[in-house]
């Protein structure tokens, strides 16, 4: 199944491929800050959304 990732606040279109491909290459991206502040969490700058492709 093929899915954007879109940014909530910007609606930025931030990749589109497979769901697999698009989380593994946001998490290179931005990878998990073992800050206490982000209870080692990944951190995006800004809350993202997947959206399916093709479904009508």
């Amino acid at each position: 199944m093929l899915v954007k990732v879109i940014g909530l606040d910007t609606n930025k279109e931030y990749i589109r491929g497979t769901r697999d491909y698009c989380l593994r290459i946001l998490n290179e991206e931005y990878p998990s800050q073992p800050l206490e502040s982000t209870k080692g969490h990944v951190t995006y700058p800004e809350p993202l959304i997947i959206k399916k492709l093709g479904v009508k």
